[in-house]
């Protein structure tokens, strides 16, 4: 056949692949829903520390590049292994291209790399009809073990806004100031024009009001519960009336701990507060301003349904009736009410 690449994906394949994982998901008879395993597959492909996504091309004649098969690592952590361990948890060679040995490629780069990644195992299901995979992973290696898989499916938890309570207001700013995910958001190396705040300037900025919700149109706090684990903080500030009499009010989000980063809480903490501002706050548009510098957040705001206002930093400052928090500020915006949607429009569009 033609000759044969093998490359780590990268986010531009994510279409492409979606074709074939449909065609393994449906011979593995496991259902298939791409709205909800293509998002998942760009997180792996854009997030090293969770795993990996190979590609197999064969070359054409005239220079391009056609996909043939592909692969998928994910990283678990074992103390029977001393730490990282990784599954194999597909491998894939397009029909039309069986019989050239592009799986057991596919099989050993995977091998390679998961090892030059700190994994000290590599794992993977087959199925027991299937003799030419048992077959090609008893020569690659793969040793059965004498422990059977089980599988439970877990329902993932509730997740609530409390409001919050004075007792919250020390723990609410060690979330901000002491955890580890504080140098992502403010103080150096990333932020040296950002001082991280003492507990007494945390509470002079964020008045009793923010933790006995006494005057929720100048802001209020609320805890995210994830089965009643406090996991985050997200508040609102002042409301503001702009010129055309539509509502808006900024909002701040942080999470605990980096342990609950990527799990979604902060993008539906979101979609409940702006529920909640629209039926009892009658607040029109909500938006934020995260640091260019702070992607993940930007991703995280994104997903929510808040996009980058057309503007430049002091024009929408202005136009929202604020101060930028960052010198690289990236104001994004929601409407939450036909009249936002106007005021959205009003003050310069949104770039999507």
């Amino acid at each position: 056949m033609a000759a044969l690449r093998v490359r780590l994906a990268r986010p531009g394949d994510v279409p492409a692949l979606l074709g074939p994982m449909a065609e393994f998901n449906a011979h593995e008879e496991i259902a298939f829903a791409a709205d909800r395993m293509g998002p998942a597959l760009e997180r792996l492909v854009a997030d090293p520390s969770i795993g990996f996504a190979l590609v197999a091309e064969a070359a054409q004649p005239k220079g391009d590049q056609t996909l043939v098969g592909y692969a998928l690592v994910t990283y678990g952590f074992d103390l029977e292994f001393a730490g990282r361990d990784a599954w194999l948890t597909e491998v894939w060679v397009l029909p039309a291209h069986r019989g050239a040995g592009i799986g057991r490629t596919l099989v050993r780069e995977a091998t390679r790399l998961a090892a030059v990644r700190g994994a000290k195992a590599l794992h993977l299901q087959v199925r027991p009809d299937n003799a030419p995979a048992i077959a090609l992973y008893a020569t690659e290696g793969f040793e059965p073990v004498p422990r059977g898989l089980r599988t439970r499916l877990i329902t993932p938890p509730e997740l609530a806004l409390r409001p919050a309570r004075p007792s919250d207001a020390p723990t609410v700013w060690r979330w901000c100031a002491r955890s580890d995910l504080t140098a992502a958001m403010m103080g150096p190396p990333l932020f040296p024009e950002v001082p991280v705040p003492t507990l007494d300037e945390f509470l002079a900025d964020y008045g009793a009001h923010y933790f006995d919700g006494s005057a929720p149109d100048d802001g209020q706090g609320f805890v995210l519960e994830v089965d009643g684990e406090p996991v985050g903080w997200v508040n609102t500030n002042e409301h503001v009336r702009l010129h055309d009499g539509a509502c808006v009010t900024e909002l701040d989000l942080w999470l605990a701990s980096s342990a609950y980063t990527g799990l979604g809480y902060g993008r539906r903490a979101l979609a409940l507060l702006g529920e909640r501002l629209a039926a009892e706050r009658w607040v029109d548009l909500m938006f934020v301003q995260p640091s260019a510098r702070n992607p993940r957040a930007i991703a995280c705001y994104r997903a929510a349904g808040f996009a980058p206002l057309g503007l430049g930093l002091e024009e929408a400052a202005a136009a929202l009736g604020t101060e930028p928090d960052y010198r690289d500020a990236v104001f994004m915006a929601r409407a939450l009410s036909p009249r936002g949607q106007r005021a959205l429009a009003s003050v310069g569009g949104a770039d999507e």
